[in-house]
């Protein structure tokens, strides 16, 4: 796995709310990989990004804090 090179918690802060706001602008936005009109598979694939950017925003901020907790 590969490492990642760890930033300022005012830049993890940014980076986790840059990328709730993209999965949230998804969510609503018409143009989809799935159309909604699609009955089950055009809410999935929003779901699915959704999901995907609120995991990856809680791992931005669970590195931080688990980074500034080692005191480096």
């Amino acid at each position: 796995m590969k490492t990642l090179p760890v930033v300022s918690a005012k830049q993890s802060v940014t980076r986790a709310l840059v990328l709730m706001v993209v999965g949230m602008l998804y969510g609503v936005s018409p143009i989809d990989a799935i159309p909604d009109l699609i009955p089950a598979l055009g809410l999935a694939d929003d779901t699915v990004v959704l999901i995907l950017c609120g995991l990856g925003a809680y791992k931005i901020i669970l590195r931080q804090m688990r980074h500034s907790r080692s005191g480096y």
